[in-house]
């Protein structure tokens, strides 16, 4: 259908996404969500192929799904996704322990004492339980149903339609998937909506008199004209990095793992519902459920180890060898850090391409759809957007890779130090924001004016509260006598109840998969 506007044919604007890996994927169907009369491509190459290791995120991506149309219940199918209620961090103070970061629950309304306090959820349920138990454990939600392998929906009737409408969902989740499946899955909805896809590789970038990007040249196919460009090319960062050489800042000086080695291993019969990150001598080990295998990885810190010394401490770990899909290859490597200008004139790198700091917290799709959401924001950006919009999403996304940054280091700064990698995460080498918040932790306990531009006060206090890095023996001056103890001890008797009795409706994991299919 041809558009007209005050008499005149629309052309309709082209736009072109370099790298067709998962975020180059969620790219283009977002641009053609926004704007559907776009002419959008996909540039993607099957000889250079995509890493294929992420397989984890955060509750951002079931929104956006959502948003996209593309219900869980079709990963399930098509992906071998599971539910992710949050991560367990498995023996980070060599002792065996481990504690959960969840997502947060939909329904904890308790009252106006619960809702208006300024400390995390509530300061008198918080401080009761550090009282109590020294921690959070027995009201953490996502622990309690996480360790029964269940997961946060409660059947209320069947819908035939969208099996996920099935359940009542009282508390957030992501999802797990296979990348390569997911970034095939994707292009086949991108391609029965009307995006356009093309196998070829990047030979020269050409740009017009003003320093914008006018065109591809690709080998064995030609020049392609374009109007707006994403950089989705991954760790080769083909155009901001190669061409517009934006300025890299590095976290290297804080946070040393750079090398990952992947690795699957048998899953179990009951599939767990999160990902977990099991310490290491350098490093730490992810292990992600799928319905047909756990996806690994042990990223470390290739100045202290080599790669053939990382896999032999895998195998003593396992006590077997596992499957390792990049063998012959070995492992990645990757630098910690973000592009100070991801948008430049008419191109914008989005996912690997624009940063990476590590997989901890499974936050680099997280950032993506952030970005995305800026940019699809704004009607203009197909027009290379203005200085001001360019400098304020850049600025953005560099104080949201800053918060992760400091974040991650948060969760090394344990008791553990039996390694040289594990001595190197101490309070002098932290980040300048995080001693400032450490520094009022030692005099009272984490509250919502800490939380910095993307962490909840609870992600602080739970990361915290394990590790010891906040001052927990002073809970007992939030007490003001025998009857607020009293009635502090009334409402958390109430909480546990409460979390026990909404533990006790929700569903098994693997019932709620098979559901779906």
């Amino acid at each position: 259908m041809e558009l007209y506007t005050m008499g005149k044919k629309i052309v309709p604007k082209t736009v072109v996404v370099v790298g067709g890996g998962t975020a180059g994927w969620l790219t283009a169907l977002m641009a053609k969500r926004s704007q559907p009369n776009l002419n959008i491509t996909v540039i993607e190459s099957k000889e250079i192929g995509i890493l294929g290791a992420g397989e984890g995120s955060t509750p951002h991506l079931n929104t956006l799904f959502e948003y996209l149309g593309i219900p869980i219940s079709d990963l399930v199918k098509n992906c071998d996704a599971t539910i992710k209620n949050g991560i367990k961090f498995t023996n980070w103070n060599n002792d065996g322990g481990f504690f959960y970061h969840g997502f947060p629950a939909k329904d904890m309304s308790l009252g106006p004492n619960f809702s208006k306090s300024p400390f995390v959820a509530n300061s008198t349920l918080l401080t009761m339980s550090l009282l109590l138990n020294n921690g959070l454990k027995q009201v953490d939600f996502t622990e309690k149903i996480s360790e029964e392998n269940k997961v946060p929906f409660v059947f209320k009737s069947h819908n035939e339609n969208d099996p996920t409408l099935s359940y009542d969902n009282i508390s957030s989740t992501s999802i797990h998937f296979n990348a390569s499946k997911l970034a095939n899955r994707l292009k086949e909805i991108g391609q029965e909506r009307g995006i356009n896809v093309i196998d070829g590789i990047i030979k020269e970038v050409l740009l017009d008199d003003q320093g914008n990007i006018k065109s591809l040249d690709l080998e064995n196919v030609g020049v392609i004209d374009c109007d707006f460009v994403f950089d989705c090319s991954g760790f080769h960062r083909l155009i901001i990095g190669k061409t517009f050489n934006s300025k890299w800042k590095s976290y290297s000086d804080f946070l040393p793992s750079d090398s990952a080695v992947p690795f699957f291993i048998d899953v179990t019969d009951d599939i767990p519902p999160y990902t977990e990150a099991i310490a290491m001598k350098y490093g730490w080990m992810w292990k992600i459920p799928l319905q047909n295998r756990f996806g690994c990885g042990y990223v470390y810190d290739s100045s202290l180890i080599s790669e053939e010394q990382a896999v032999e401490e895998i195998e003593n770990f396992l006590g077997y060898v596992p499957a390792y899909p990049r063998k012959d290859k070995g492992g990645f490597k990757f630098s910690a850090g973000y592009f100070e200008e991801p948008w430049i004139k008419n191109c914008v790198a989005v996912g690997l391409s624009a940063n990476f700091i590590e997989p901890l917290e499974a936050t680099s799709i997280w950032v993506s759809i952030i970005g995305l959401s800026h940019i699809f924001g704004t009607p203009d950006w197909i027009n290379g957007g203005s200085d001001e919009i360019r400098n304020q999403f850049n600025s953005t996304i560099a104080s949201m890779n800053d918060d992760i940054a400091s974040f991650i280091y948060f969760h090394y700064m344990t008791k553990r130090k039996d390694t040289e990698f594990w001595k190197k995460f101490s309070y002098e080498n932290a980040p300048e924001d995080l001693k400032k918040r450490i520094d009022l932790w030692r005099n009272r306990l984490p509250n919502k004016t800490d939380n910095g531009e993307r962490w909840s006060p609870n992600s602080w206090f739970i990361v915290g509260s394990f590790q010891e890095t906040i001052n927990k023996s002073i809970a007992s001056i939030y007490i003001d006598g025998e009857d607020e103890y009293r009635k502090g001890l009334d409402l958390y008797n109430y909480f546990v109840g409460y979390q026990k009795s909404r533990a006790s409706k929700c569903v098994s994991h693997n019932e709620f998969l098979e559901s779906l299919k």
